[in-house]
């Protein structure tokens, strides 16, 4: 069902996993991974033009971006993981700065981690224990036992670093280090963590009309001189993708009253608009349908063909046409970035008023219908029609959230007056409910994801930490730090399950401490699956039987008809044939003569179908009723377990793809999840009718294996049947048994400990399975559409195997791709390491040199592979072509670990 439990690694093993995921996320280029984790100009552009909007060319993220981060301007160079994992921890960095010389006694984590540090330089560049003191002679031994070549070639990089250091004959200690790897990074706020406030507004300081709220003051930090990137529009405030609106509510309300309005509009004959009469393509190619099914030939078939492609094609365009429209006026005003006019706010209301008549109309004229509605009637006399009750049911629902979307631009409006006349409240606390909900919820969301990612980014440096801490001082060596490493990676521990996700998820720990951003898709697709399923049972709730006068009339007049229909088209081949030898009158005496003789015929004929439909209908309606209350019962059971089952399956896949149980970065299949990304549209519309499926395929296999037994027709071949079945299944399971006896006592393993006994027994047990694998087969044939009946509405569940899942170039299950790529693409956007990258790469934008210096970034590498030697192997930038074939210590470190 997707929620197994399942073993992930532990600690700093789990980290580079999701390192790893994370690199393979922002590489955008179409070509196949690159597996060593790197990211070039190109992705970071593309990272923040779908992101934010943000338009860079390359050469302009090469010079204002990637300088001081990692990267350079050449062609080639590219942020690797472990120049990633130092942009990671700047916010970590700053966290940790005192404003006032460093001091650092009252934080004894961060000294512990500072001498930690201290220790492995030491160990690794001085032969005794004595102060280093620094020079540039000294540096560049540092970079050189780090292996950072092409930095220690750069005089000018290893002067930067001395004199960010604190200059010559600065001793390397806790204040000097600290310095170095904070220095350049002072203009990143780190109180923007606490803020009610999304990334750009932190970076930019355009806040939106519910000005950003700080839990505490915070100095104003000098403006800085710089040029604005261009944004470019995006309709950001329907952003699915990326969840740039503003209100959540608003949004899965928004596609809520799309799915009822879909149900009201389009409900085949019951529906309010019949597209085949609207476009007139029932009648495109005859005019009386029962003709064109009697005589049907190929002219016909081509009609109806493209009768029903062309159906296909106008459902599609008013749709698309229809629903676009509705979701850019629905949303006015629930944008993260801007604010929309006045007048915007205006037209959205009287689109929705103008979309909320259809279900008004069904609701308040045809309200009547509702208590005199008869499943059993096709109603198909127009003076005749009803509206059936669940039709009212989807106009209630309809209107409901068409009057909350359009509260929520009255609302809006009051807003822009109030920003007019007086200062909006800046206090979240202070807000009221409705602002709450329709105001700021996702912007709630994206501060709680900040929250996260220094949560996330504090257990990282723990984690390494907790290596660290298993060896002594005097034997800090890079290498000591690999192998501690490579023996935690043996340790996993067991996470997951139903119980352990919902407890994630009602506890508020999935976005506040694991920063799980939930896509609106799966929230809307499941909201509607919850409402669909009420709105199907309800319907199936007023279904019946037909009763025997009905069957009487339709079946006996259709007969009877038929008979009429061939004695005068036989009457009427005669005369025309022979009529100028028959006498005149003739014919009219004939047919009053067959007519009064056939009344008898049609006398014996009716009591023949009246007996034929009363036996038939015994028992009928009561075999009918267990069949629809099972289809209810398990067929319910089914959709509500799915929409149950939805968003712990999602959060269950973001764990797996984090800690590396779906692999990534080193997998050759996860290209597939990075082509056509666009697919993930199809998530909302497969979760609703992925659920009526569902309801379908497993109420009705439960509904007819009962109802056959019920109803008297058939439970004799039933019960016959069910019992051969039984009798197989009862003797293999017989045989199964003694056959574990004789395993333990003749099989060891794949070897027979006494070959005589088990030839015979297998000799036999084959004579004996060429009868009774018919149960076999039949077990496997029904729990594999059982599995089928029950997972093919999960959009979430991957049923196939990948030996399965193509029949030549066809994918026989492109959903469950389509529910990763989704994933992926939230996952993209808003994991909590991509958007404190992201931040990291505007605030770099914004302040250009004086953020993230060459010489801070230096001195941050030395201190991450200090603290995690398990990540120099990603550490592509420091090694040159000339140096490839170059035996190195870490090299033969490796060597030493892969040989132990």
């Amino acid at each position: 069902m997707g929620l197994e439990k399942f073993k992930i690694s532990k600690g700093a093993a789990a980290d580079v996993k999701e390192l790893e995921y994370i690199s393979a996320l922002l590489q955008s280029t179409p070509e196949s991974m690159k597996t060593d984790g790197s990211i070039s100009a190109h992705d970071v552009c593309n990272l923040l033009e779908s992101r934010y909007g943000v338009e860079f060319d390359e050469d302009h993220a090469k010079e204002r971006i990637l300088k001081g981060l990692g990267g350079g301007e050449d062609d080639d160079n590219v942020i690797d993981l472990t120049e990633l994992t130092s942009i990671l921890l700047i916010p970590f960095f700053r966290k940790h700065m005192s404003d006032r010389n460093l001091e650092m006694e009252n934080n004894v984590e961060w000294t512990n981690l500072i001498d930690c540090v201290l220790q492995v330089i030491t160990n690794e560049c001085c032969e005794d224990s004595s102060p280093i003191v620094l020079d540039q002679d000294y540096i560049k031994k540092i970079l050189l036992a780090f292996e950072e070549t092409s930095f220690a070639e750069d005089e000018q990089t290893i002067e930067e670093m001395l004199e960010a250091i604190g200059g010559s004959n600065t001793v390397l200690n806790r204040d000097s280090l600290v310095r170095a790897i904070t220095g350049d990074i002072a203009a990143f706020n780190v109180a923007d963590k606490r803020k009610i406030s999304t990334n750009y507004e932190d970076v930019f300081g355009e806040e939106s009309p519910q000005k950003a709220n700080y839990v505490e003051n915070v100095d104003e930090e000098q403006p800085v001189s710089f040029e604005k990137p261009k944004i470019n529009f995006s309709f950001e405030r329907m952003d699915y993708t990326v969840e740039t609106y503003r209100s959540l509510v608003v949004a899965i309300a928004a596609w809520m009253f799309f799915a009822s309005f879909f149900l009201i509009l389009f409900n085949g004959k019951r529906g309010v608009i019949n597209l085949d009469e609207t476009f007139g393509i029932k009648n495109m190619c005859c005019k009386d349908k029962n003709f064109c099914k009697l005589k049907f030939n190929a002219t016909n078939a081509g009609c109806v063909i493209g009768k029903n492609i062309l159906g296909w094609l106008a459902k599609a365009s008013v749709l698309g046409l229809i629903g676009t429209i509705f979701m850019i006026f629905a949303s006015v005003g629930n944008s993260s970035y801007r604010l929309d006019q006045w007048y915007m706010h205006v037209i959205s209301i009287f689109v929705l008023f103008i979309l909320m008549v259809p279900p008004m109309q069904i609701l308040y004229v045809n309200r009547e219908d509702y208590y005199d509605y008869d499943y059993s009637d096709d109603y198909s006399d127009e003076e005749d029609y009803k509206i059936p009750p669940q039709m009212i049911r989807a106009s209630l629902i309809a209107v409901f959230l068409g009057s909350l979307l359009m509260f929520n631009q009255f609302e809006r409006i009051l807003n822009l007056i109030r920003m007019k006349c007086c200062k909006p409240s800046t206090d979240i606390s202070k807000m009221n409910i409705i602002s709450k909900l329709i105001g700021n919820g996702n912007i709630v969301r994206e501060a709680k994801l900040k929250l996260a990612s220094a949560r996330k980014i504090e257990r990282l440096v723990n984690n390494a930490c907790d290596i660290q801490s298993k060896i002594p001082p005097s034997k800090k060596y890079l290498y000591a730090g690999l192998y501690e490493f490579n023996k935690q990676m043996e340790s996993t521990e067991e996470i997951g399950g139903f119980v352990w996700i919902w407890r994630q998820l009602l506890s508020g720990k999935a976005i506040s401490d694991m920063g799980m951003f939930i896509p609106s898709r799966i929230i809307a697709g499941n909201m509607c699956a919850f409402f669909f399923t009420i709105y199907f049972t309800h319907q199936l709730l007023g279904m019946s039987f037909p009763t025997k006068e009905k069957f009487h009339d339709k079946i006996l007049g259709n007969i009877l008809n038929q008979i009429k229909n061939l004695i005068n088209k036989a009457l009427d081949n005669l005369e025309k044939n022979f009529g100028d030898s028959i006498p005149e009158g003739f014919m009219e005496i004939i047919r009053e003569d067959i007519h009064s003789t056939s009344a008898s015929l049609y006398v014996e004929i009716e009591k023949k179908v009246f007996s034929a439909i009363d036996d038939f209908h015994k028992n009928a309606d009561a075999a009918f009723v267990v069949f629809r209350n099972s289809t209810i019962v398990f067929g319910a059971l089914s959709a509500f377990s799915s929409v149950l089952l939805y968003m712990p399956t999602t959060l269950s896949t973001i764990v797996k793809l984090r800690t590396g149980v779906i692999p990534t970065l080193h997998d050759e299949n996860f290209q597939r999840y990075r082509e056509d990304a666009d697919t993930s549209s199809m998530i909302i519309g497969s979760m609703l009718f992925g659920t009526f499926f569902t309801y379908i395929l497993n109420g009705g296999l439960f509904g007819i294996i009962l109802g056959l037994f019920y109803w008297v027709r058939t439970r004799e071949w039933a019960i016959i049947q069910s019992s051969g079945v039984l009798g197989s299944l009862i003797t293999t399971v017989l045989l199964t048994c003694v056959l574990k006896v004789f395993r333990g006592k003749s099989l060891r393993g794949f070897y027979r400990s006494e070959p005589l006994w088990a030839n015979l027994v297998t000799v036999f047990m084959e004579c004996i399975n060429v009868g009774l694998a018919y149960g076999t087969i039949f077990s496997r044939t029904f729990k594999l559409v059982f599995g089928m009946c029950t997972c093919v509405g999960r959009v979430d569940t991957v049923i196939l195997t990948p030996d399965t899942e193509r029949i030549g170039p066809i994918l026989l299950d492109s959903v469950s791709l389509n529910f990763r790529k989704l994933v992926l693409s939230q996952e993209a956007h808003r994991h909590p390491y991509i958007e404190v990258i992201s931040n990291m790469f505007l605030t770099k934008y914004k302040h250009g040199k004086s953020f993230c210096k060459s010489a801070g970034l230096c001195w941050r590498l030395i201190f991450v592979q200090a603290l995690m030697p398990w990540l120099r192997k990603y550490r592509i930038l420091a090694r040159s072509e000339e140096d490839a074939d170059v035996t190195t210590n870490s090299d033969m470190v490796y060597t030493a670990i892969a040989l132990s």
